[in-house]
């Protein structure tokens, strides 16, 4: 199947590619999918920080694994939104980004 361009008001759809993590941090590129095929074209990077001392305060106020996750999971979305002033929705990338999360930021 072959992608179309959106309508006027329809979420974008953005491919999310994590590159080697630092210890407490992780860029993503943020990318189109191409409208006839080809490669995506990145559209800008984006950091995703989760420190420990910041874990530890979300911890400390009751969140869960999955609360904590969450937060971030709608940090990256605001994130994304903000640096493309737009509403979008992942196409694949996504559950890449929040698995480096977790292991850096519930590292045993």
């Amino acid at each position: 199947m072959e992608n179309r361009k959106p309508f006027p008001g329809e979420p974008k759809e953005i491919v999310l590619i994590p590159d080697i993590p630092y210890t407490y941090k992780v860029d993503v590129d943020v990318c189109d999918l191409p409208v006839s095929g080809g490669k995506p074209r990145k559209r800008c990077r984006v950091t995703v920080d989760f420190l420990p001392g910041d874990i530890e305060e979300m911890k400390g106020r009751g969140m869960s694994e999955e609360e904590i996750l969450a937060h971030y999971d709608a940090y990256l979305y605001d994130l994304v939104r903000a640096s493309l002033v737009s509403e979008w929705t992942c196409v694949s990338g996504r559950e890449e980004v929040l698995d480096i999360v977790r292991k850096g930021a519930f590292r045993v």
